[in-house]
């Protein structure tokens, strides 16, 4: 079934969700035997099932202090939020109004959809403000008993981490708040809000997460060549350094390695393999990146015109040319050299329609087509072999495999 019209069904006479970020303040650990202090809640947006619309300003929002309805505290928490009973119990609000009065506002705010609380996590300010509701609003809670979005199980999902790794210290740069937690309920609400609004794409799904690997990796990148400093001056601009992989699409994660070529003009000596990486090495370090391992027997290291000559030849495949070649030209991000760089983009592009002036009516890129293909038939059968958990070392000689067939098929 086509994707717009399985999505139509789907979305087809749905609610609409309206998003509002709470954010409560306490003086113990559950409700009842403690009290909520303050809260504030926080219109974040709705979602319709096909996108999420955000309100040009986070203006929408309500705050109340309130009087405590217990004698029990724990000091730590009042250290924390740096709230004063004895103020609040005179001049705090009653339970009973704060609680309907925010009810009514967040209905009147949702008009027609339905409220969904939004909260990082969710698990702590959904217990008090449920109870709250429940215990002291006129019309009992807004969110009815589920109606509620945890911003930190999005981030576990979409990051692929465990719950118990997913607090506000690993939220990607792009949703993290640059200031201190404040422990004021509207100052965590709004930002709150901010998150919630960045973690839904027009999908309405969580963490868009190639934006934020984007982000991560790009932030890399940039930093890469200022830990290669000795690289470039061995390069002395006649030579360049790619990444290709995830660090060259830009979706590199926690867990991705750098894969990496050097290529140099005809008339330089080509780098020493085991210098190339331990320079890598260096760098990788200092940004915290999984090590650039390369075998040498997939030699990493060419001078460009082999990158075009190859092309085609017996030769290509344990030269490690066609990995080099195919990657530069499909998913690499120059690191050194950029005109190198450049230069041998060019040429290589060049070789594959270098019959294109004499059959330019009716030429096909056929050797580039072909080489695609192998590419993605060994990657293919590389991932299988992984994914069947056959020993490292047999890796290798599956993709040595696989390219040998292809090339004898094609």
């Amino acid at each position: 079934m086509p994707e717009n019209v399985w999505s139509r069904q789907l979305t087809s006479g749905l609610s609409e969700d309206v998003y509002f970020s709470a954010d409560v303040e306490t003086d113990g650990p559950i409700p009842g035997p403690f009290s909520m202090l303050s809260f504030a809640i926080v219109y974040a947006g709705r979602f319709d099932g096909r996108g999420f619309r955000r309100p040009a300003a986070l203006d929408q929002h309500i705050y109340a202090e309130l009087k405590p309805i217990s004698e029990e505290f724990e000091p730590d928490a009042l250290r924390v939020n740096r709230l004063d009973r004895e103020r609040l119990g005179r001049e705090g609000q009653e339970p009973n109004v704060a609680m309907s009065s925010a009810s009514a506002w967040i209905r009147r705010v949702a008009g027609e959809g339905r409220p969904v609380l939004v909260a990082y996590p969710l698990s702590f300010d959904w217990s008090w403000l449920y109870w709250y509701f429940i215990q002291f609003s006129n019309d009992g809670s807004p969110f009815n008993h589920s109606r509620c979005y945890d911003i930190k199980t999005a981030v576990a999902v979409k990051s692929r981490r465990p719950i118990v790794d997913s607090g506000r210290e690993a939220l990607p740069s792009f949703l993290r708040r640059q200031d201190q937690h404040s422990h004021h309920a509207l100052d965590d609400a709004i930002e709150q809000a901010r998150s919630s609004q960045t973690s839904s794409n027009g999908r309405g799904q969580t963490v868009s997460f190639l934006e934020q690997r984007r982000t991560e990796t790009n932030r890399r990148l940039k930093e890469l060549p200022t830990h290669l400093s000795e690289l470039a001056r061995l390069l002395d601009g006649r030579g360049c350094l790619y990444v290709t992989g995830s660090y060259g699409r830009r979706d590199a994660g926690q867990n991705s390695d750098l894969d990496a070529f050097v290529v140099v003009d005809d008339d330089r000596d080509l780098p020493d393999h085991a210098v190339i990486e331990s320079h890598l090495g260096v760098a990788t370090k200092a940004l915290k990146i999984k090590p650039f391992k390369a075998k040498p027997e997939h030699p990493v290291v060419h001078h460009l015109t082999d990158l075009v000559e190859e092309i085609g030849s017996e030769h290509d495949d344990h030269k490690n040319t066609f990995t080099a070649r195919l990657l530069l030209l499909l998913e690499s991000q120059p690191v050194l050299g950029v005109d190198v760089y450049e230069r041998a983009l060019a040429r290589v592009i060049d070789a594959y329609w270098l019959d294109y002036t004499e059959h330019c009516r009716d030429f096909l890129p056929g050797f580039l087509a072909n080489d695609i293909l192998r590419m993605w038939r060994t990657f293919c059968v590389n991932y299988e072999a992984r994914t069947e958990k056959e020993p490292d070392e047999n890796v290798p000689s599956a993709r040595s495999k696989t390219t040998s067939s292809n090339t004898a098929d094609y």
